[in-house]
């Protein structure tokens, strides 16, 4: 039993020195140590998408592949779009027709001058009163009609816009710039292939800036200030990142009595990688303060 006891410990020993940073670590990295064990977090990308098909159909073109960078408002997929075309076409040529109007136009024209023709008529004795009024009521009708037809006419270009945006949905561009992580083969996003909404196509990520996450004791966090620049140590990165401050959580975490905080970190030529550990080098972890300047 003895044994045994010892043989847990000395492996607990050792699961604990080989998970545990080294101070050569720490020296490799450029840290002091204190600040290396503790007060960690990872960087994040600042935006992320899971792109997914908006609509049922055939996916015809990935203009971007695993690994590529794009630009804000570049395409990065097409949905076959040959019947939506063609429904935008009609559309248009409705709401450009004039037709349904100047039939109506004429109907009016017509109905008022068999009114005042009844009236005319009315004057010698020739036309009757239930003349009259059929051919009032057939005006009325006849302006009602014309009324109608101006009405369907911004109906038929409401319906064109309707259908424009609708084209839209067969392709799907980039709402900011950034890295394609991968493209959803698995799921069945190839070329060529049938779709149906919500089917994930494509996982972007935005990584200039990144986003820094770490939790800190209250103690630092009141000595913190938003919109501030600090100094992070991130992964084996030798040279500290300069990162800004942009949040401070209102809530403590009850469990660890630590406060997120988020920094921006910028990186413009992608050389610092998402998920990589970071530090707030400003900290001492013996005291558990913000180092003084």
């Amino acid at each position: 039993m003895c044994s045994t006891r010892m043989l847990a410990l000395l492996l607990l020993v050792t699961c604990g020195t080989l998970c545990m940073p080294t101070y050569a670590q720490a020296q490799d990295e450029g840290l002091a140590p204190s600040s290396y064990q503790r007060y960690q977090g990872f960087t994040h990308p600042s935006r992320e998408l899971m792109v997914e098909s908006y609509i049922d159909g055939m996916l015809e073109t990935l203009h971007v592949k695993e690994g590529d960078r794009f630009a804000k408002g570049q395409v990065l997929v097409s949905m076959d779009a040959s019947i939506q075309v063609l429904a935008v076409e009609v559309a248009r040529l409705q709401s450009e027709s004039n037709a349904e109007i100047d039939a109506a136009e004429a109907r009016v024209i017509e109905a008022q001058a068999e009114l005042d023709s009844q009236n005319e008529l009315a004057k010698t004795g020739s036309a009757t009163p239930r003349e009259i009024r059929q051919a009032e009521a057939r005006l009325v009708v006849a302006k009602a009609d014309r009324q109608l037809a101006s009405e369907n006419k911004r109906l038929a270009a409401k319906q064109y816009e309707i259908e424009q945006e609708r084209l839209e949905l067969y392709t799907f561009k980039a709402p900011f710039g950034g890295q394609v992580v991968a493209v959803a083969t698995a799921e069945g996003a190839e070329e060529g292939a049938a779709l149906r909404q919500n089917d994930p196509i494509m996982h972007l990520v935005q990584i200039d800036p990144l986003i820094a996450r770490i939790s800190l004791p209250e103690q630092v966090v009141d000595q913190l200030k938003v919109g501030s620049i600090y100094p992070l140590g991130v992964g084996r990165r030798t040279k500290p990142a300069q990162a800004k401050l942009t949040h401070i959580a209102s809530v403590v975490d009850r469990g660890s009595q630590l406060i997120e905080v988020v920094f921006e970190i910028p990186n413009r030529d992608s050389l610092i990688r998402s998920g990589v550990r970071c530090r707030l080098l400003d900290v001492d972890a013996s005291s558990g303060e913000l180092a003084k300047q």
